[in-house]
């Protein structure tokens, strides 16, 4: 592998504070304000064992315009802010609560954003100003069963009938559903003759006659959002409200989600900046023997590789932002490094911290272990990290990405973008006789180093680009372990499986949740 910290001089000098330009005066005051009322009227730990979110937050979050901090004011909202200054108030969100964050971020970037680019002026008229007021709260239903990662294999229909459309399907783990007042669904388009024809997304009132809500999902972490199931049964729904075109629901919500992507990014370093601050502050205070635990070799470089990961974090987000809101076409590649690079150092992060704190750390009261299993939802939402690592190693390694041109051009990083087709020229040729019984551990690997090289383009700090130059040759090492290995699994591995622990499901009777057959509507 090539030492690209000689990159960094002539890269760095390309990068000025233009690249990440000041924070607005709206979006600071909306920080200062976080950081007060955190202190006074929000306790986390009750949020997450009432696994509810108190009303109050909800009014005073919209009274302050929070969600919904995009919306024009010619169309009811109160902040207008940037792409770049929303971020930086998810991000502050997220340093006090990773739950408050997700659901602040999902009503602005999933459900508002949607109707804001795409939606007919009749639903901007109809929805914007309460939703910017925080009067009503916005869902996204997407994701299905039997359509996860995939969105395209969602089974959810829309027929045309009498000019409108009739949907019926099923929808799960839909963020703030059961709250909204507003909904964007998506479904597979099907003619009058029921033949598919694309994709369609609706944005519609969440009480419309058919919709009925589902159970909530008993979450392991973010609890104190409402994830539930929707259930479409014969839901009419008229044309106006439709989101972009008929037959091209994909791309709405294919741009929803690519924000989203730097939506979650944006959440996680919050909380990399939340745990770092509190083992920094641990290490400063803990004696062990006759020193502070910060002075330990040890600790110092976990506390330093924790703070390069988030300064590099920072620079990776916040220089995508800015260009978004420059009108700078960023490559999907882009947003999926964010969120799997981003999410995955959040949890390294966490992990670190706790082990920093020993038994401390363990102990709910002291914040890290809800931090944790907040932070492992991240991994998995807006797509798990192995399948975004797949899809951008594909794209870098078998089409002409315009990823390549992005680094030379708009980042800035010629050498960066040089290095990393060099990289790439070479684990090519490195893996070409494992490539055809290994591409995804090829693909995945590929993926990762794309992604850490865009990371390094953002940022001119050395201690950065210097761990960033050391994950680089981790990857790289490791799948060349991991192609070695032998990946063929035994026939008899389910019958050693089942002999070592038990093929056990636990059928003990559960509570009665169901109400009386005697006391529903209809009696049958």
């Amino acid at each position: 592998m090539t030492n690209t910290t000689t990159q960094s001089a002539t890269d760095a000098g390309r990068k000025n504070d233009q690249r990440r330009p000041q924070i607005s005066q709206h979006a600071q005051a909306c920080i200062s304000w976080l950081r007060d009322y955190a202190n006074k009227r929000i306790n986390s730990r009750l949020i997450d064992e009432r696994r509810c979110i108190p009303p109050y937050i909800v009014l005073d979050f919209g009274n302050q315009g929070l969600m919904a901090m995009m919306v024009p004011v010619s169309l009811g909202g109160k902040l207008e802010l940037s792409l770049y200054d929303t971020l930086k108030v998810q991000r502050q969100i997220a340093a006090i609560d990773l739950t408050l964050s997700f659901f602040v971020g999902s009503n602005n970037i999933l459900g508002v954003q949607p109707i804001l680019k795409f939606a007919t002026p009749v639903v901007h008229q109809r929805f914007l100003s309460d939703l910017a007021a925080g009067r009503k709260i916005a869902s996204f239903a997407l994701t299905e069963p039997n359509a996860g990662s995939n969105p395209l294999a969602i089974e959810s229909t829309a027929q045309s009938v009498n000019g409108g459309y009739v949907l019926n399907g099923t929808k799960m783990w839909s963020g703030s559903a059961s709250w909204s007042s507003v909904m964007n669904v998506f479904a597979k388009q099907l003619s009058p003759k029921g033949t598919s024809i694309g994709h369609i997304a609706f944005c519609i009132p969440s009480d419309l006659k058919g919709i009925r809500q589902g159970p909530e999902a008993l979450t392991t972490g973010v609890r104190g959002m409402v994830q539930n199931s929707i259930f479409f049964e014969n839901v009419r729904i008229e044309p106006e409200h439709v989101l972009g075109q008929p037959g091209g629901g994909f791309a709405v919500a294919s741009d929803a989600m690519t924000n989203g992507r730097l939506g979650v990014a944006a959440t996680c370093i919050g909380g990399m900046w939340r745990a770092l601050q509190l083992a920094d502050r641990y290490a400063r205070r803990r004696t062990i023997g006759a020193s502070k635990l910060i002075e330990s070799d040890l600790a110092a470089a976990r506390i330093a590789s924790m703070y390069a990961a988030t300064k590099a974090a920072d620079s990776l987000v916040d220089t995508l932002a800015h260009d978004i809101d420059k009108g700078i076409s960023v490559p999907g590649e882009a947003h999926a490094a964010a969120k799997a690079l981003c999410s995955e150092w959040l949890w390294e992060i966490v992990d670190a911290a706790i082990q920093m704190l020993g038994g401390r750390g363990y102990v709910e009261t002291n914040h890290l272990a809800q931090l944790m299993r907040d932070a492992r939802i991240t991994r998995l939402f807006e797509g798990p990290t192995d399948t975004l690592y797949l899809y951008i190693g594909k794209r870098v390694l078998d089409t002409a990405s315009p990823l390549f041109d992005y680094l030379h051009t708009n980042l800035g990083a010629p050498e960066t973008a040089a290095a990393l087709r060099n990289q790439l020229d070479r684990m090519r040729e490195k893996w070409q006789s494992s490539f055809s019984s290994a591409q995804n551990i090829c693909y995945a690997a590929a993926g990762e180093v794309a992604a850490l090289h865009i990371a390094r383009a953002c940022t001119e700090e050395r201690a950065c680009l210097l761990w960033l130059d050391a994950r680089i040759t981790r990857v790289v090492e490791g799948v060349g372990r991991q192609l070695s290995l032998e990946r063929v699994l035994p026939a008899t591995i389910l019958e050693e499986i089942n002999s070592a622990v038990g093929d056990i499901e636990q059928m003990a009777a559960d509570e009665d949740h169901f109400l009386d057959a005697y006391l529903k509507r209809d009696f049958s």
